[in-house]
């Protein structure tokens, strides 16, 4: 069913989606921290997680394995 341009193609968006989530949690985390570190560490776990789970979620939406 997923050929090699749809494939890339959903990728594309879940890294996309991946990083505006792990923005999101590094400028939060940097707002009310102060801390540039801490903001960036922050950031980078969410974007690791966030892009876990939707490609996770995605294989688990296309396996037709019964």
């Amino acid at each position: 069913m997923l050929d090699t341009p749809t494939r890339a193609l959903w990728l594309a968006i879940t890294v996309l989606a991946a990083a505006m989530i792990g923005a999101a949690a590094g400028l939060t985390s940097w707002a009310g921290s102060k801390s540039t570190e801490e903001a960036i560490l922050v950031g980078g776990a969410a974007f690791a997680g966030a892009l876990l789970l939707i490609l996770t979620a995605i294989r688990f939406i296309t396996d037709r394995a019964s």
